[in-house]
């Protein structure tokens, strides 16, 4: 899937606060500034842009590298002195982005067939 994609897909599953009423190339823009309205979200974003081959919103990434891309942010947010709101709001991303691959390929079988 290509990064500006999941990124429309992840905002319509978290309720607008990925793209924050921004193009995905603005909110990564904002994420990598630290700019970001929603500072877990923008974390997340950053990191999918620096921890994944994909460098821009037509960039290709899978699902395992996108996992994979949030997994420092998420064991920082287990520990026992993080904020439990934190880890709420990575594990809603990290829900978020298996639904949007989930949909994707659920398409992706539907056009080929149909």
């Amino acid at each position: 899937m290509r990064l500006g994609d999941l990124l429309r897909r992840l905002d319509a599953y978290c309720a607008e606060r990925v793209l924050a009423g921004m193009s995905p190339a603005a909110a990564l823009e904002a994420a990598q500034a630290g700019g970001h309205p929603h500072p877990i979200t923008g974390e997340a974003l950053a990191m999918l842009l620096n921890w994944t081959p994909a460098r821009g919103i037509d960039d290709a990434l899978t699902r395992g590298q996108a996992v994979d891309a949030l997994g420092p942010l998420r064991r920082r947010y287990m520990e026992d002195a993080a904020p439990a709101e934190g880890l709420r709001e990575v594990q809603a991303i990290i829900e978020a982005m298996d639904a949007a691959f989930d949909d994707e390929a659920l398409e992706s079988g539907q056009q080929s067939q149909g």
